[in-house]
């Protein structure tokens, strides 16, 4: 029978106390991983039904019966949360009031808080109007794809609806640009800074670079190897030292590329790092742009295979520009600066330097053959399904019992 009311409420608290009574050291791996991912798919009903009763709470005033001065520091004190988080939770459920299709979903499990999150910058306040209007299409769509591909769906719906609202949205990134330092007790420096997006993937792009640099130097040497994070300090020191070098007239251009035929119709404007932005967002780097142009005629172009055993040159961005991030089925969507040109079928097997037979590869699975082409599909975390087990125990059974099976010659 359908449970409702607080009897739902008292068998949700009662199945938390036996899943907290759970040891995981009792579990075989594939039990681990199911139990693991069963949990984490029941997290957005749970934060979804928490948004809804939250949402009745706020709207019934119960807040303030103790003289609480909002919903949100009745709910940090009473949760023994902080009150960034309430205020946090109260918006979220606030603004999921107005979004019927994506609670709806949210819900249902469907999405998750990350998907909403997500749908909640594209439905600002002046895109109400056009956020009601294709709200199922972009709920739908956070269903379908990865969250990195949902995330750059609804930034190039953002970036549509603003120009179909007329509104200019690059000029406010790039003026509230900003960075700070301030000196520590011990002498040490504080840095902060927030960078438009063009201005920031350079700095990062650079940034990365130098470490990685850093990261290769300290494998060769004797020396103790630094963390990622003491690399990155000494990174910025070394950015700054060589800049020193290179003295104030030496200058970094931006490259951009023009992407025309089918993909054109499918990106507007994309950063190497993922980010998408605004075209306008390019105006104030104008005089310092380089512009290449790809040609796309179809999802390939045919290019003339190389003999050549890397991928350089025109062939090596028509590739970048196609891809746009690692493109290993099980990947973390590496971005390109974090990804080699990979041969599909490798050339010790007969493949070419061609289009066709090129992809990203993040450096991670490119530089390690154990992990470049490894799924899900090849990990045997399944194995203890108990209706796998049934079926091998039967199979031991009869074998047992009839001897193995025979194999006539042909």
């Amino acid at each position: 029978m359908p449970v409702s009311g607080l009897a739902a409420v008292d068998l949700f608290v009662s199945t938390l106390d036996a899943l907290s009574d759970l040891d995981p050291t009792e579990l075989g791996d594939g039990q681990l991983h199911r139990a693991l991912m069963a949990v984490v798919d029941a997290a957005p009903v749970i934060e979804a039904a928490s948004a809804r009763l939250l949402d009745a709470w706020r709207r019934r005033n119960l807040w303030a019966e103790d003289g609480s001065r909002s919903a949100a520091a009745r709910s940090a004190r009473d949760a023994h949360c902080s009150r960034p988080t309430a205020n946090r939770l109260v918006k979220r459920a606030d603004d999921l009031h107005a979004m019927p299709v994506t609670s709806q979903a949210f819900g249902f499990g469907q999405i998750n808080a990350d998907h909403v999150d997500l749908l909640r910058a594209a439905a600002g306040s002046h895109r109400s109007v056009l956020f009601e209007r294709d709200e199922a299409m972009l709920v739908e769509a956070c269903q379908l794809l990865a969250y990195f591909e949902a995330r750059q769906m609804i930034a190039y719906w953002i970036s549509r609806a603003d120009a179909e609202l007329e509104r200019d949205v690059a000029a406010p990134r790039y003026h509230d640009r900003h960075a700070s330092w301030r000196p520590g007790l011990g002498g040490e420096i504080d840095i902060r800074a927030t960078l438009d997006p063009v201005g920031g993937a350079e700095f990062t792009a650079s940034w990365g670079q130098i470490e990685h640099e850093l990261y290769l130097a300290d494998q060769h040497s004797d020396v103790a190897t630094r963390s990622l994070v003491q690399r990155r300090a000494d990174a910025l020191v070394e950015m700054a030292r060589r800049a020193s070098a290179h003295g104030s007239n030496a200058e970094s251009r931006v490259l951009v590329t023009v992407v025309a035929g089918e993909h054109s119709l499918s990106r507007l404007c994309e950063l190497s790092n993922g980010a998408v932005i605004a075209p306008g967002e390019l105006v104030p780097h104008l005089d310092r742009i380089d512009v290449h142009t790809i040609v796309f005629d179809g999802p390939f172009t045919p290019i003339v295979a190389s003999k050549q055993r890397t991928f350089t040159g025109a062939l090596r961005r028509a590739i970048e520009v196609r891809d746009l991030h690692c493109q290993h089925p099980d990947g973390d969507r590496d971005p390109i600066g974090d990804c080699d040109i990979d041969h599909i079928i490798p050339r010790a097997d007969g493949g070419e330097t061609s289009l066709e037979n090129g992809r990203l590869l993040s450096r991670h699975r490119n530089r390690n053959l154990r992990v470049r082409d490894l799924t899900a599909a090849d990990v045997t975390v399944y194995d203890d399904d108990p209706t796998v087990v049934k079926a091998r125990e039967r199979l031991a059974a009869l074998i047992a019992a009839n001897g193995p099976p025979s194999v006539e010659a042909a």
